[in-house]
């Protein structure tokens, strides 16, 4: 969260938030590598080097802490497809940008990703925790911006007439799969998978040209 007011952070609040931070990323790493439950909080204070008694009292439980490290990089991430969106000039252009966010976005915080990638791939045990009232907030608001490109690409006759939220959903099913994949052959790039060939398949379909 950003300073208020515009006041300086106390030298307490800056180290508060930065043994946070630590602890944060350190939790993302082993959530990533062994999954949530596999995951103990001694394990987690160990890697970031602070006490049990010292991770509690930054964070009430493992759940919370779960849950505001996937706020975290969703909020991250909602923040670079606005800025992404709001560079791109128009709907189709707005289109590929975000492409290329999400994209971006999972090349920059790939264990972020491999977190997800423990649940559907079965190598966690039972379920993860419900995502928190707010991620579901943060997942609302990126979905309603998709929607809005898809909607001024329908209103100018860029994009086929139909519903933007279908728009939205086959655009985020896309690229999830690839980020699966990705993520499932351990690697980081696949040639065939790449921003222009899901800008193809969102903008002309799989029928080739001289398909009757």
């Amino acid at each position: 969260m950003g300073q208020q007011s515009g006041k300086r952070l106390s030298r307490k609040e800056r180290e508060r938030r930065e043994h946070r931070r630590l602890i944060l990323e350190a939790a993302e790493e082993l959530f990533a590598r062994k999954g949530f439950h596999a995951t103990s909080v001694q394990e987690i204070a160990d890697e970031a080097e602070f006490s049990v008694g010292s991770l509690y009292n930054l964070f009430e439980s493992k759940e919370r802490l779960y849950h505001e490290l996937i706020e975290m990089r969703a909020d991250q991430y909602l923040r670079k497809l606005a800025q992404r969106l709001d560079e791109a000039d128009g709907p189709a252009d707005k289109v590929r940008a975000a492409v290329r966010c999400k994209l971006d976005f999972f090349e920059e915080h790939r264990q972020f990703f491999n977190i997800f990638g423990n649940f559907v791939s079965g190598a966690e045990s039972a379920s993860p925790p419900m995502l928190s009232k707010t991620c579901i907030e943060i997942h609302g608001q990126i979905h309603r911006q998709l929607e809005s490109v898809f909607e001024a690409g329908i209103q100018q006759g860029i994009f086929a007439d139909i519903d933007p939220v279908l728009a939205v959903l086959a655009l985020e099913g896309t690229t999830n799969a690839i980020i699966g994949e990705w993520i499932h052959t351990g690697s980081r790039k696949l040639e065939s998978m790449n921003p222009g060939a899901v800008e193809r398949i969102l903008f002309h379909g799989l029928l080739d040209g001289k398909a009757k």
